[in-house]
């Protein structure tokens, strides 16, 4: 006697084919919310990317600011003129990024 019997053997096979269409659905809704998945944190990855961006250039900023009113600090001159640091401008290179100050004329 033969007691192993095949899925295929204990199931109709109206059955076996309702079997097999719903396992395809579930394999369906398993990439469905896989890709919604994978498609959520790419958003947030670029969200938080775009986040410390912002914070590097708002310290970038920070760091010009300073340096630009140390170098008008720093003018000991009793005149000015534009071959001063100052007026010369500057700009400073580090490894998040760069700034520059330069000084311009206002037209009246």
């Amino acid at each position: 006697m033969n007691f192993r019997k095949s899925l295929t053997d204990t199931l109709p096979k109206e059955d076996g084919q309702i079997a097999l269409i719903l396992a395809f659905a579930f394999l369906a809704l398993l990439a469905a919310i896989g890709g919604s998945f994978l498609y959520r944190m790419r958003l947030e990855q670029r969200a938080a990317s775009n986040y410390q961006d912002s914070v590097r250039a708002h310290y970038l900023a920070e760091a010009g600011i300073e340096r630009a009113t140390a170098e008008l600090r720093n003018d000991n001159n009793e005149y000015d003129d534009l071959y001063e640091s100052w007026a010369l401008g500057f700009e400073e290179t580090w490894e998040e990024g760069k700034y520059s100050v330069y000084y311009e004329e206002e037209e009246e």
